[in-house]
């Protein structure tokens, strides 16, 4: 066999579907890499139906539901061979009641609410054997450590209260604050035997405060002013936060990334609005995702680098940029763009994970 002819004709048969708009989105990514993704996709012709999804590669992997309801996967992780995937299930009784679940490998493991109000589960770390989820609407994230599987978000208590939670192995581990005001948990990391834990408490009936707890307990209360905290990493003894800072001075909140419980970056100034949604530090570097106003009034997927923006989409259509991962040198992130579940890859599109006929959104993005 001619393998130099051989390998010529690949390069050229490649280069020529690149051209043509049709490479495989196998052949954009490196050998051994795998790009997973969780989201929800909908349908035009079922009102209201949505389809929790878990993609490979650009491929829909597993389809974690129905399709009968209205159903989501908001978060990812991957340990060993095993994907564990964060989302809810609405129940039989309509949109406004949702059991917090917990997928791996395709198959659910743990349904952590009773189905019986507003639940959902949102993001997944993995460390080791054990799992970690915590957030918003049930269940935002997850982290495996050992043989324990952990869980954090709310729980609507006696009072109606939402009452921010962390299970272990499906029993309630830690309530992180009382049912005097509703409170909320949106990520969790773990660092060592600590169990760090970002969200917020609701102080009035207009005024929340961004919130870190470490094990349980309130570790600190990032600012004074109306806030909330939606991501945490732990990199050495560095503890970044990120969320959002409304400093009444201005129409629109702070995007912020808070260090060791000090503002670290405001990454906007007010005059548009902003979020960040997740975090990633590598050495030296802190990556963030979210999005930011512009002055037509559209959102746009950014990721800050060290403070600094980076904008992956146009200023005509709505975007939003919803996790990040850092793979060696690559950047990954999950979005969505002009209603296109999009996977970003060093600033560019990588995958267009549906066509954009009805309404789907790529959540949570894992790379190993």
């Amino acid at each position: 066999m001619n393998y130099a002819r051989t390998l010529a004709t690949s390069l050229f048969t490649l280069l020529l579907m690149s051209t043509l708009g049709c490479v495989p989105n196998s052949a954009y990514r490196a050998a051994g890499t795998n790009v997973y993704a969780a989201g929800y996709e909908g349908f035009p012709e079922s009102d209201g139906v949505r389809v929790a999804t878990l993609w490979k590669n650009g491929e829909a992997l597993y389809r974690l539901t129905s399709g009968n309801r209205f159903d989501g996967a908001s978060s990812i992780f991957v340990s060993g061979n095993e994907v564990y995937v964060t989302g809810y299930e609405e129940s039989s009784q309509g949109k406004e009641i949702r059991a917090a679940t917990l997928w791996k490998n395709g198959q659910v493991q743990y349904r952590l609410t009773s189905g019986n109000h507003f639940d959902g589960a949102n993001s997944p770390i993995v460390s080791g054997n054990n799992v970690y989820k915590i957030g918003l609407d049930g269940a935002s994230s997850v982290f495996v450590s050992g043989k324990d599987i952990y869980v954090a978000g709310y729980e609507i208590g006696p009072e109606r209260k939402m009452v921010a939670t962390v299970w272990k192995n499906g029993s309630v581990h830690y309530r992180l604050a009382d049912e005097n005001h509703h409170s909320y948990a949106y990520s969790v990391f773990v660092s060592g035997q600590d169990v760090y834990v970002a969200g917020e408490e609701r102080i009035d009936i207009t005024k929340s405060v961004a919130m870190l707890w470490k094990n349980g307990a309130v570790h600190s209360r990032l600012s004074d002013t109306t806030s909330n905290a939606l991501s945490v990493f732990v990199s050495g003894s560095d503890i970044y936060v990120a969320g959002v800072d409304w400093d009444g001075k201005k129409q629109y909140g702070l995007a912020t990334l808070w260090k060791n419980g000090e503002v670290f970056y405001r990454l906007t100034n007010g005059d548009t609005f902003a979020w960040i949604y997740s975090i990633f530090v590598v050495g030296k570097n802190v990556y963030l995702a979210g999005y930011e106003g512009n002055i037509e009034g559209s959102s746009v997927a950014t990721i800050w680098k060290n403070g600094e923006p980076q904008r992956l989409a146009s200023q005509n259509a709505n975007s939003e940029v919803f996790s990040v991962f850092v793979s060696g040198r690559n950047v990954y992130a999950a979005g969505v763009e002009d209603k296109i579940a999009t996977i970003w890859k060093n600033g560019d599109v990588l995958y267009r994970l549906t066509n954009g006929n009805y309404e789907a959104i790529a959540r949570s993005v894992f790379v190993k």
